[in-house]
């Protein structure tokens, strides 16, 4: 019969050696820091700002949560590496090569006023849908465009619901694009 403090030890034994020299015994990568990175998805790998000589392949580490559309991230060359290393250590030689500053940014793009004007033709038909006619409307002042991330943008009409539409109605709407109120 094991008893269970045994088996504990036995189970720390065979994990604990495994995690700790993952990268003992191999060759530390030379590594360059790019200068500026465009993220398209929601987090940033080591991959995404570094790249490795020597043919060396890097993991698929998330080093950060992307950045929000408009607030890029700068990180030093000695910053990045102390990321990495707390996760990998000995994965990377000391001092890199490249930039010294990299700066990440989410890839974005602009919504102007042609989009916008599409995107209310559309939410008011919806809500329109039993009024006949067309329903012809025009900005009191010009849109300035805003950086959106990618993806689609979608509009929510506030007010009564019940309203019907007429002359000088104002409208009040939200853009939402992935999590982001605009």
């Amino acid at each position: 019969m094991i008893r269970r403090s045994s088996f504990v030890q036995y189970i720390f034994a065979i994990i604990l050696p495994c995690s700790i020299g993952f990268h003992s015994g191999a060759q530390q990568l030379s590594w360059t820091l790019k200068n500026e990175v465009v993220i398209p998805g929601e987090k940033v790998l080591v991959s995404d700002i570094l790249t490795v000589e020597d043919g060396g392949q890097l993991p698929d580490l998330v080093l950060h949560d992307a950045p929000v559309v408009g607030d890029p991230l700068h990180w030093h060359r000695s910053r990045v590496f102390q990321m990495v290393n707390e996760k990998f250590p000995g994965l990377l030689k000391d001092h890199g090569e490249g930039a010294i500053w990299v700066k990440v940014r989410k890839q974005s793009r602009m919504f102007d006023q042609a989009e916008l004007l599409d995107l209310l033709h559309r939410s008011l038909d919806r809500m329109f849908m039993e009024t006949r006619g067309v329903i012809e409307f025009e900005l009191t002042r010009e849109w300035t465009p805003v950086r959106v991330p990618e993806g689609p943008v979608e509009m929510e009409l506030i007010g009564d619901r019940d309203s019907r539409p007429s002359a000088y109605t104002i409208i009040k709407f939200h853009l939402t694009s992935r999590d982001l109120q605009l």
